[in-house]
């Protein structure tokens, strides 16, 4: 804790030559701020992560095709507009994204889960405001959930409390200045 982490998934696997963290399944508990670009970039096996990260996390988990859940929470205060903060995790479920103030971008998650969408609204920074809202760009069936669209499969297959739920998520959010999107 309170050191610059390396960066897990690239550094140690291409310039140690190390192919550890490509058959590390889960890994226990990464604590600290960083500003590595890409931490656990590429791990094709990761499922579970436990973390308590902040920092510049551009593209931390970005081609995570396993990873289900991040344990833990990611302080994402100083993530910037343009970067892209998850990137195809077509398995995540659960992610504790905390102080949320700037736009974002979580493509190619279409599993992230109400609970993980309720932290991120009920955790983010008081300093959004009308004058400067943040937009949060999502798969297109966490966007149909959210909006309520039931044209999309992801969406009907909601039961009517999960449908509830997830619109109570968009009118929060509505009203803390933030809004979603899609690609």
């Amino acid at each position: 804790a309170g050191h610059i982490l390396p960066d897990i998934g690239r550094r140690y696997s291409y310039y140690f030559g190390a192919p550890l963290v490509y058959s590390v399944r889960t890994l226990f508990k990464v604590c600290g701020h960083t500003q590595s670009y890409g931490m656990f970039f590429g791990n094709a096996k990761l499922e579970v992560v436990n973390v308590d990260i902040s920092g510049s996390l551009a593209w931390v988990f970005r081609g995570n095709s396993k990873l289900k859940t991040v344990l833990g929470t990611v302080e994402i205060s100083e993530v910037t507009s343009g970067d892209i903060l998850i990137r195809d995790c077509a398995l995540l479920e659960d992610v504790n994204l905390k102080g949320l103030r700037n736009n974002i971008r979580m493509r190619g998650c279409p599993k992230l889960s109400l609970a993980t969408m309720q932290y991120l609204v009920d955790n983010a920074s008081t300093a959004i405001t009308a004058e400067k809202p943040v937009v949060v760009t999502v798969h297109a069936d966490v966007f149909a959930k959210l909006t309520g669209d039931m044209t999309n499969e992801a969406a009907a297959a909601l039961t009517d409390d999960e449908k509830t739920a997830w619109a109570a998520v968009l009118t929060a959010a509505t009203s803390k200045y933030i809004s979603f999107a899609t690609d």
